[in-house]
């Protein structure tokens, strides 16, 4: 399976939020009971610098096992902080056995916020 391609774009100062439900072929629901979920946010793929990270362990992703969803979540906080203007990701989900899955990646614009 490959990764699917979806660029985001995120409002510096405001919630922001994606929902990803992850179906198979015939679109039934996977079921991610037990699943973790990391993305992070580079400059480039090369890169060292993560310059924002979204997992289950920093409660930035949230899991509906039941309906394979998973929900991507930063702060108005959290987005002001964000200091770049254009990045790439990958968004990635680990099973309970161990089993990795890349679901998506694809390029992040950074909206500067004019009212601070």
């Amino acid at each position: 399976m490959s990764a699917g391609h979806w660029d985001f774009y995120i409002e510096q100062g405001v919630d922001w939020g994606k929902q990803i439900t992850w179906k198979d072929s015939a679109k039934a629901f996977i079921i991610t009971s037990g699943y973790t979920a990391d993305m992070q946010v580079r400059a480039s793929r090369r890169s060292s610098s993560i310059l924002v990270e979204l997992s289950t362990s920093n409660d930035r992703i949230t899991v509906t096992g039941a309906s394979g969803l998973f929900t991507l979540s930063l702060t108005a906080v959290e987005t002001r902080a964000l200091d770049f203007d254009t990045g790439v990701y990958d968004f990635e989900v680990t099973s309970a056995a161990g089993m990795v899955y890349r679901l998506l990646e694809g390029n992040i614009t950074l909206s500067k916020e004019v009212t601070r």
